[in-house]
């Protein structure tokens, strides 16, 4: 939690004052459901293959236009707001990255995820939609 909390006061004192964090929502204690589609290649057979995951990630702090929170671990989420309004969303969890954009009404946001492949886990792409509680 050090590690990441010192990633995100270094991510907000490099990131613009003022108006910009005004814009970004108040996330903290969010639940979002993801349900993803995702695309992998097996390491052993080299076959593409498809199937469905669900994730699901609270957000626990959040400083500005920057958070962190929950999603496989406890607080192993780091992501960054930005964009007109800050829904454009950037994650970056243990090797996984992450886009999305929440929706108007912010209770659904599209979302890409990737995990890069290392030793007997594949590269894997995955999209879908996140639900917020």
């Amino acid at each position: 939690m050090g590690k990441k909390m010192g990633f995100l006061v270094l991510l907000c004192s490099s990131l613009a004052t003022g108006a910009a964090f005004a814009a970004c929502p108040n996330l903290v204690g969010t639940t979002w459901d993801f349900s993803l589609r995702c695309a992998a290649t097996d390491p052993v057979t080299h076959v593409p293959f498809f199937g469905p995951r669900t994730l699901q990630g609270v957000i626990t702090q959040q400083d500005s236009c920057a958070f962190v929170g929950t999603l496989f671990n406890a607080n192993d989420w780091v992501g960054v707001l930005s964009g007109p309004g800050g829904d454009t969303v950037n994650f970056d969890w243990d090797g996984a990255v992450g886009t999305g954009q929440i929706s108007p009404n912010q209770k659904q946001m599209t979302f890409t995820y990737t995990l890069a492949g290392s030793g007997s886990v594949p590269t894997t792409a995955c999209t879908g939609i996140g639900i917020k509680q």
